[in-house]
Formats: structure tokens, sequence, C-alpha cells
């Protein structure tokens, strides 16, 4: 089954779309690696953690409100900038709009025999053993604290070890928003660096990357694992699981890819089915 892959999106939906297209690789399936920045009206966007100066409602609503259809069945998970007033709503995952999947806190699905985990959000270890306090206060709308804001898309123990009850080397496809800690040291980290010079403090201090998802990734041994949220394509090899990061989407960036994975997709219409 042919895949495409896409980094951070910030918004901008129909620029993935329309690369793809002209790509000719006609995939069977989207997946976005998160910053989907789902808003679906202006008022969307005070629940979004970004400075004011980026706060723009971009694409999405167009979706949402059916205007626009998702040319491919699409997967999303969450990052750390996104509409937390409407993810809150689909926190155990659902559909964004018609034809766009959201993965919820953490969850997995089976797509025409493929099987897809995913986990929303970024690592702060502070928040780990917290439950989602947070989903309350944006779904009744409550006026909600700032702290909120930023804690909401913090990764929780509680998603972790849901998908911790899978079994070893039964997904084909692992979505994170960040990466997976240490996974930088089984690519061309020379050439990260070289990219990405200040990436190195955290690199030597062992701090680049999600512990929680690095213990998943032990786990789990995905044929592939995908991710966003550094603004860098990058490539590794971990024992027998591909790890794939893309940039953000913007002209001239490598924000998009595309991977063959999984069983050849079944005739007729792709259906998502949750598994976790």
């Amino acid at each position: 089954m042919r895949v495409a892959i896409a980094g951070c999106v910030h918004g901008n939906l129909r620029q993935v779309y329309h690369a793809i297209q002209r790509s000719g690789k006609n995939p069977h399936l989207v997946i976005m690696c998160g910053d989907i920045q789902a808003c679906r009206n202006e008022n969307d966007l005070k629940s979004m953690s970004v400075p004011a100066k980026y706060r723009r409602l971009g694409d999405f609503h167009e979706y949402y409100k059916r205007k626009i259809t998702a040319p491919y069945l699409t997967i999303v998970v969450g990052g750390n900038h996104e509409s937390s007033a409407y993810m809150s709503k689909l926190a155990n995952g659902g559909w964004l709009a018609p034809g766009i999947w959201y993965m919820g806190d953490s969850g997995a699905v089976s797509v025409g025999g493929l099987k897809i985990c995913g986990i929303s959000g970024i690592w702060y270890q502070d928040d780990y053993e917290k439950p989602h306090f947070e989903h309350e206060q944006f779904i009744k709308n409550k006026i909600v604290p700032k702290d909120s804001i930023y804690s909401v898309y913090h990764t929780r123990k509680v998603d972790i070890e849901k998908l911790m009850q899978l079994e070893p080397k039964s997904i084909d496809i692992a979505i994170s928003h960040d990466w997976p800690r240490g996974i930088e040291q089984y690519g061309d980290l020379t050439a990260l660096l070289s990219e990405k010079p200040l990436f190195r403090r955290d690199i030597e201090s062992q701090k680049l990357g999600n512990p929680a998802t690095r213990q998943l990734l032990d786990h789990l041994q995905p044929r592939w694992w995908v991710s966003a949220h550094l603004h860098v394509k990058y490539t590794a090899q971990y024992n027998d699981t591909n790890f794939l990061a893309l940039d953000k989407v913007l002209p001239r960036r490598k924000y998009l890819d595309f991977i063959d994975v999984g069983p050849k997709p079944p005739k007729g219409k792709l259906k998502i089915t949750p598994i976790l």
C-alpha cells in the first residue's frame, strides 16, 4: 500500500494535497504528523498555543464545512500547535472532517489491513504522570488557564500505556509528532548537525526527543515510525524500524515523502477501523 507522509502542516492542508497530486504517485492513504491546526472558526484560534502573529485560520475550516473534500483518506495526530478546543472533543479519536481521521490522544486503527498507531503531543516531564485534566475545560468552554493551553498537548503516561498493550511487531506504521528520544543516533548525525547545529546541545545532553515514545518504539518495533516537529527531513534505521521525519509545509522544504508498506490495498473504498 502506498502512503504519503507529511510533516508539520500548520493549517496548509490544501498545499499538502496539491503537492501529492502533482507528484503523480497516487497514494492510497495520507498521514499528517501533527500541527494540523484544525480550526473550525476564528474562535478556535483562542485555544491554539502560538504567538498572536501566527494565529491564522488556515484552510482546515473549508474541509470541516464541506466546502472542500479531502482527496485522499487522511490520518492525523496532534502536535503542539493545535485547536485544543476542537481536538479535546475527540480525545478518543474520530473524524475531524469528512475523510480526515484524528487518532486522539493515542489510538490504533486498521486501514485495509494496514495496522497504524499514533500518539499526539510532545514531551514535558512535569506533566507526564498527570491525567488529561484540561480536556473538560476546553469541552465546556470554560475560561481556560494559560498553563492549560500548553499542558494540554503534553504526552501522558496513560496514552503510552494504552499503546503498550499492542503486540510487538504488530504495527506497520507508528506516528508521533516529536521524535523518539535518541533516534538521531541511527541516521546521518553529521548531516543533521550540519543542517541544524542548534540541536547539538540537546543531543549531547540526551534531551532531544521524547523518552516515552522511545520506550514505545522499543516495545512495538513497527516497520515504520514517522514524525515531524523539528522541521527537518531525517531518516534512520533502528533495528527493524525505518524512521522518517519531515519538515514543515513551506515552499522548497522537504515536507512530503512516500512509503510502500503492508498488504496490497483491497478493492473498493478504504475504511478506518479502530482497534484500540
